[in-house]
């Protein structure tokens, strides 16, 4: 465990006046400002700069319903701006916005578990990033909620990234990090084999609008550019060695899927023909999971596709079905369904929305699979309604499925579950 020092329990904060360490700066003047989008309210900090007449000004967004917390500034309370109990913050669902700080966290910005600190915070995650010389630091027990908070700093006039979706993990060659579902414009991440010294996801702007910051994991080096320095420090900052594997099994005779890790076969069956996956330990067909099935006891007209955590997915003349399940995990393991000679990269893939063709128009899709979307008309053929699409058929060495937005749209795949995925995941304008 990473040994951490604290005041006020989540960071060493070397306070930085005009004439350097050890004098005391003004705390910023922290306010609401607006409204932001769902619900959530955008709050100002303003700091003198280090220049005569300058004045920083950084925007972050929080909850709707967290309010000031006004405490006794020697208290651990006192740290904090605004949160969910502004009488008793608990250091949980709280946002700290200081100026003119250094934090020393013993690693960079980023979220990260609270286990990795040795402090008492009760909360499941902390973070921070730094903009304009203000830290923002968050302690939260909901992850996307840390993240869009510390993924929302921005200087004042700069764009705001859209942060409203959730959140999914890519993992590239054994490293995981965070980016939203829908993918700011802008924003690209690279795994590369580390050289040079350490680095610790602090933000340097690489041109108008466009940042980019270095972590060093394991011996590579993440890099990540976005259009905000928080952004860039965030993603670059939270990634992990991914030290849990997926394992891979057999759903059916030629049939495969991956499960994320501790799920097994659950033991007992469903009584009714369905092989069922899950966490281990389980029994029966209680609790969330996946069932395989024959095709026959399957209504062929039922569409494959997923919303929300339930859907279905095709292979050959096996059926897999999710139940109760989060999107995100839902999605990752029926995009993972193939035979066994079909090309595959190995989970998770990594899904995240990506525009396509018509202005608007929206598909997920997974990071790491040799999948394309291409728009083939501007119009859908007479008849068709958005959203139509058919099911995936075989193309050459792949899976061929269509689907109908703005424009009309191929789905090129390596495995038939893939191909469907994407064209039922279409979002029209």
């Amino acid at each position: 465990m990473v040994a951490l020092v604290a005041v006020a329990a989540v960071v060493v904060a070397v306070r930085l006046g005009p004439s350097g360490p050890g004098e005391a700066a003004d705390d910023p003047v922290v306010r609401v400002v607006g409204a932001a989008t769902d619900g959530w309210q955008t709050l100002e900090a303003e700091l003198p700069g280090n220049r005569r007449d300058e004045t920083v000004r950084v925007l972050v967004d929080v909850p709707g319903e967290w309010a000031p917390i006004d405490a006794d500034p020697d208290s651990v309370c006192g740290y904090y701006s605004y949160g969910a109990d502004p009488d008793d913050c608990g250091e949980n669902e709280v946002v700290a916005v200081y100026g003119n700080l250094v934090s020393d966290y013993h690693f960079g910005s980023g979220l990260r578990p609270a286990e990795d600190y040795d402090t008492p915070i009760e909360s499941d995650w902390i973070g921070h990033v730094s903009v304009g010389g203000i830290d923002v630091s968050v302690s939260s027990d909901d992850r996307d909620l840390a993240l869009r908070v510390l993924g929302s700093a921005r200087l004042a006039g700069d764009e705001i990234p859209d942060l409203t979706g959730a959140w999914t993990d890519v993992e590239v060659d054994a490293i995981s990090y965070p980016v939203p579902t829908t993918v700011p414009e802008g924003l690209h991440v690279d795994v590369k084999d580390r050289s040079g010294p350490r680095r610790s996801a602090e933000g340097e702007q690489a041109g108008p609008g466009r940042w980019h910051a270095v972590a060093t994991v394991g011996r590579s080096n993440v890099v990540a550019v976005a259009p905000t320095r928080a952004l860039a420090e965030l993603v670059a900052g939270s990634a992990r060695k991914v030290t849990t594997a997926w394992s891979t099994v057999e759903a059916a005779p030629g049939v495969v899927v991956d499960l994320p890790p501790a799920w097994a076969r659950v033991a007992g069956g469903c009584g009714d023909g369905a092989v069922r996956f899950g966490a281990s330990g389980t029994r029966g067909c209680d609790g969330p999971g996946i069932e395989v099935r024959s095709g026959d006891s399957v209504d062929a007209s039922t569409p494959a596709g997923l919303d929300g955590g339930e859907g279905l997915v095709r292979s050959g003349d096996v059926v897999v079905s999710a139940v109760g399940l989060p999107h995100e995990v839902a999605q990752q393991v029926l995009g993972s369904v193939r035979a066994t000679d079909d090309p595959f990269p190995g989970s998770p893939l990594g899904w995240a929305a990506t525009e396509v063709g018509s202005p608007n128009d929206h598909v997920e899709q997974p990071q790491r699979a040799d999948v394309r979307v291409d728009s083939v008309a501007d119009d859908c053929d007479d008849g068709q309604e958005a959203g139509a699409r058919t099911a995936a058929t075989r193309d050459g060495d792949g899976w061929l499925a269509t689907a109908c937005g703005g424009d009309a749209y191929e789905v090129r795949a390596p495995t038939q579950a893939l191909a469907d995925l994407v064209a039922a995941s279409l979002r029209p304008a």
